[in-house]
């Protein structure tokens, strides 16, 4: 008899200790778990973050682009009208010339 009420301490002081240990590992999942969600909650603001940026950052290079391309069609033009204008003067000063040596 005192046999079995030892057995049977022994197997309630098991049992609740097993309850204990299971109870331990439910509430370390469940704070982990909730570690990963915070976690990944602040991965997916990062990235959202970085995804605006590089957008920001994509047009500001468009505009750049965009800017460099007027400026470049704009000194071509410049160009072409001094071109246009030395021509002009060199065409008059010949005539003057040869007016003068008239």
């Amino acid at each position: 008899q005192f046999h079995r009420a030892q057995q049977a301490a022994c197997s309630s002081w098991y049992d609740s200790e097993l309850q204990r240990i299971e109870s331990q590992a439910r509430n370390e999942t469940i704070k982990h778990e909730k570690e990963i969600q915070s976690l990944e909650s602040s991965r997916d603001c990062e990235v959202h973050r970085l995804q605006a940026q590089v957008q920001r950052l994509a047009q500001a290079l468009d505009a750049s682009k965009m800017a460099l391309f007027q400026m470049q069609q704009e000194i071509a033009q410049a160009k072409k009208h001094a071109q246009h204008e030395q021509s002009q003067m060199r065409d008059d000063f010949e005539r003057n010339l040869k007016e003068q040596q008239r």
